[in-house]
């Protein structure tokens, strides 16, 4: 659509925003993760931005950690 890449970003957060402070639950309880992956991979697709590899990175490197952190709490409750 020809916008420049900062406002293609303030889009995005933008985005972000309304899904982590969605207007009908008082600004409280949203969960933007699904849609902050969007947003990162598409800088990363169009832009190749620097900022999104680094985003890929902690969101991979989370959700690793979640998941060994749920093995070790699991394999500990069932020695119980």
């Amino acid at each position: 659509l020809g916008f420049s890449e900062l406002i293609v970003y303030f889009i995005g957060i933008a985005a972000v925003i309304g899904h982590n402070y969605p207007f009908y639950l008082n600004f409280k309880g949203g969960k933007g993760v699904a849609t902050s992956s969007g947003v990162a991979l598409a800088a990363l697709y169009f832009y190749h931005s620097p900022l999104a590899y680094v985003f890929i990175f902690v969101l991979a490197y989370r959700a690793i950690a979640i998941s060994y952190n749920m093995r070790k709490w699991l394999k500990k409750k069932s020695n119980l």
